[in-house]
């Protein structure tokens, strides 16, 4: 086992005799439960910490496999163990792991697994696939998209689960999308980029034997594949005319802070202050007691809606209508799945989990909406790769939106699809040192998984697998010895609980997914970075290879 992790458990061990030694000499001491506590070893405690559940909960091989395959997650709680601030444990005069720190002060806060019932669930056979929802880029991928597949075929079979199925937005959706359609001059231009996207995309997933489909808008018969535009827009122009009623005609478009938080507020808690802000006709009528009460009941449906959408998107433009509902009645129908997102989408998959009932009433569809979902959610942080915070199946996202970044500009410094040749070594180099060392090892790590995936699912050729061979030899013997040994990816629900309950012995060989979480930057020399920056490439030219 590699050292940082060794002197991580070390340090928490130590720690935690302690905790159980004065909760020992308390004066209120309940030595049974304590004890109960005490024989709880190591691997116990730390998936506890990394998923989140609690003492009277069962732990089982299910969970472990789970912890063990969100790494970033797992490292981050052993840093808390270790050497975060506990409630009942005494800081320690040990020096904290720096490399450590930085996956805590990373990831901690920015991953999310919901684990309620989730075994018993999957255990009982209600949920046996995993959903990834994908958008489109306008223009190329970036090596982010194969990251995350990696990651999600990791989840899906440390689980247990029996396939993966991807919910691609058609263009008819996408182009829905202003923060992203706002960056091109020509909207042809844009929706012609869209098409060579979806076309690469799909033939990705073929490629890899992914199941996939399309979901968009249409303007004529609404099937399980669209939903039909103008029923989206009936509702919309109603809930428009009802927001200008309710708060003036100031609500419709790009909505300040100040109205947004009255329209956040329930009508029957408004202030003076706040009456001031929306229409006079309004006021007069809030001044009778009962009817901030019978607003809120009698459009309870209504305004849970309208407060989603003022929330999310500061605004109740049609377009922000039709792009939020499409992805709510898309995913409607995927009923008793694991979806596994990056952590930005649980603030539309919250909203559609806690009010699908209002949303429900927000347009009459054809499609059969069951009220009895079983479902479950897991989130990972957002990728940062070079410069640039972005979603992995969408290049033009995140930070390249927020900081108004330039298309082109923005591509010279990342690390697209295409970039197999040899000219494009350079930029691939410099990527990968802009990374800051965290997010590099995190992407390396779901890129060797996407790697072990690929060889499970498509025939390479000779000459290029061998050459992949030899990268990641050169790379990690460990890694090596399990990415081409007997083992699959079927193999992650058996490998992953023993390695975790044999995490606390020295001589314990980690995941090979693991492995580059312990790569510091005095271990990143300009060596490693060509090998790495070698089999990213080797790797592209296979993905394009198989696409074609």
């Amino acid at each position: 086992m590699n050292k940082m992790f060794h002197e991580a458990i070390e340090t928490a061990q130590g720690r935690f005799r302690e905790e159980i030694e004065r909760a020992l000499k308390g004066k209120e001491a309940d030595p049974a439960r304590i004890n109960r506590r005490k024989n709880e070893q190591y691997h116990e405690r730390l998936t506890r910490s990394c998923l989140g559940v609690d003492m009277k909960s069962e732990l089982n091989d299910s969970l472990y496999a789970l912890a063990v395959a969100i790494p970033e997650g797992l490292i981050s709680k052993m840093y808390f163990l270790a050497w975060g601030d506990a409630r009942k444990q005494k800081q320690t005069d040990a020096t904290p792991n720096q490399l450590m720190k930085s996956y805590s002060e990373a990831f901690s806060f920015s991953y999310k697994v919901r684990t309620k019932n989730l075994v018993d669930i999957i255990k009982d056979g209600k949920i046996d696939k995993s959903l990834v929802c994908h958008g489109l880029s306008p223009e190329s991928d970036t090596i982010l998209v194969l990251a995350e597949l990696g990651r999600s075929v990791r989840l899906t079979k440390a689980l247990g689960l029996k396939t993966i199925e991807i919910l691609l937005a058609d263009i008819s959706w996408v182009k829905y999308n202003r923060s992203i359609s706002q960056k091109f001059d020509n909207n042809k231009t844009f929706l012609d980029k869209l098409r060579v996207c979806i076309d690469k995309r799909k033939r990705l997933y073929r490629a890899l034997n992914l199941n996939y489909t399309t979901f968009g808008i249409t303007d004529y018969g609404e099937n399980d594949s669209y939903i039909k535009k103008t029923s989206i827009l009936q509702a919309t122009t109603k809930y428009r005319e009802l927001a200008k009623v309710l708060w003036g005609e100031r609500a419709l478009y790009g909505q300040d802070s100040k109205i947004r938080t009255i329209i956040g507020k329930q009508f029957n808690v408004l202030g003076k202050k706040d009456l001031q802000d929306i229409p006079e006709y309004l006021q007069v009528l809030l001044n009778f007691d009962e009817f901030g009460n019978a607003l809120e009941t009698s459009l309870r449906d209504e305004l849970a809606v309208l407060r989603t959408l003022s929330n999310l998107f500061s605004t109740f433009e049609e377009e922000i209508f039709i792009y939020y509902f499409a992805q709510y009645f898309a995913q409607r129908k995927y009923n008793n799945y694991l979806k596994i997102a990056p952590y930005s989408e649980i603030k539309f998959d919250e909203p559609f989990k806690e009010n699908h009932a209002h949303f429900n009433k927000f347009i009459k569809t054809e499609h059969h909406n069951d009220d009895s979902i079983e479902s479950s959610n897991i989130y990972f942080p957002q990728y940062r790769l070079g410069k640039y915070e972005i979603l992995p199946y969408t290049s033009i996202s995140g930070d390249v939106i927020r900081k108004n970044i330039d298309i082109d500009q923005f591509y010279s410094e990342t690390i697209l699809l295409e970039d197999s040749s040899p000219a494009e070594t350079e930029k691939i180099l410099q990527v990968l040192k802009d990374t800051p060392v965290e997010h590099r090892n995190r992407l390396m790590s779901d890129i060797l998984s996407f790697l072990h995936f690929l060889f499970s699912t498509s025939s390479i050729e000779k000459y290029r697998y061998d050459k992949i061979k030899n990268c990641i030899k050169r790379l990690n013997e460990n890694i090596f010895d399990q990415i081409f040994s007997s083992e699959t990816i079927n193999s992650y629900n058996q490998i992953f609980p023993d390695a975790l309950k044999a995490i606390a012995d020295k001589s314990v060989v980690l995941p090979f997914h693991i492995i580059p979480y312990s790569w510091t930057d005095d271990i990143w020399t300009q060596e490693r970075y060509i090998m790495c920056t070698e089999l990213i490439q080797e790797i592209l030219t296979v993905v394009n290879e198989i696409c074609e």
